[in-house]
């Protein structure tokens, strides 16, 4: 009997950290190629309220688990956010979104703050809906979810609307997995001037974005560094979208003052 109930406890053990695996921001679960996934929620945890420069709609922020979305496609992106217990039964999903990051490391509450808010639900409904407007191929965002409910369950994303399926795909267009090595992008922040190098790779084509997705800039080339004058830029953060002659795509953030 004993031995029957120290094997219960372990297993219960087991369950709860599988529950609360992406409790905190630096575990975020990546939503790599894993819209339709389901995954575990996170049950009796209250956070740390120094994770962030604010929550934003939500009144709550017990039981969080954080989501990682890495875009590969670029546009206007929409998904549905459920959540259900573990016996099937939908449950109340709150969320709130930051971004867009030109890494998937972006937490802390200099990154994560109002500036950075794009979107933040705080209904009853088991079902939510995440706009991303006008996102750029290569960034990131950070995504938090509440389980007010505080029963077992999973949480799941899908593609809503036209967004294409294959949005999170980490191998399309080189997110993730396929970049530049030694892309180095000078000086930052910048005034008159910005200085590209990508080491051993061969510069074809750089895009410049603003924090609304719109494209500013964009060159074709074929060489290993190139300058661009950006004294025309207004004051604020863009992206600054590079491909190398292999199609490997790395996007950086950028400081114009």
């Amino acid at each position: 009997m004993k031995k029957i109930l120290l094997l219960a406890l372990t297993l219960a053990g087991q369950f709860v950290y599988a529950q609360n695996t992406a409790s905190t921001c630096e575990n975020a679960y990546s939503l790599c190629n894993s819209l339709g996934q389901p995954f575990s929620n996170t049950i009796n945890d209250v956070g740390d309220n120094g994770e962030t420069g604010g929550f934003g709609c939500l009144l709550g922020q017990s039981n969080r688990s954080w989501f990682s979305l890495p875009v590969a496609v670029s546009g206007t992106l929409s998904f549905t956010i459920e959540q259900q217990t573990n016996d099937g039964v939908p449950t109340d999903v709150n969320f709130i979104a930051w971004g867009p990051f030109d890494t998937p490391d972006a937490c802390g509450a200099e990154n994560l703050n109002p500036g950075t808010q794009v979107a933040c639900s705080y209904s009853a409904s088991a079902t939510e809906q995440l706009v991303l407007p006008n996102a750029v191929a290569g960034t990131y965002y950070i995504v938090l979810t509440l389980n007010f409910t505080n029963l077992p369950g999973t949480v799941t994303f899908n593609a809503f609307g036209n967004t294409s399926p294959n949005v999170f795909d980490c191998e399309v267009a080189g997110v993730k997995q396929n970049k530049i090595n030694d892309f180095v992008l000078y000086p930052n922040p910048a005034k008159n001037s910005v200085n590209i190098t990508a080491g051993g790779s061969v510069i074809t084509s750089v895009n410049i974005h603003d924090l609304t997705g719109k494209t500013i800039y964009t060159t074709k080339a074929n060489v290993a560094s190139l300058t661009i004058y950006s004294s025309a830029f207004a004051s604020g953060t863009y992206f600054v979208e590079v491909v190398s002659s292999a199609n490997a795509k790395t996007v950086k953030k950028l400081l114009i003052e």
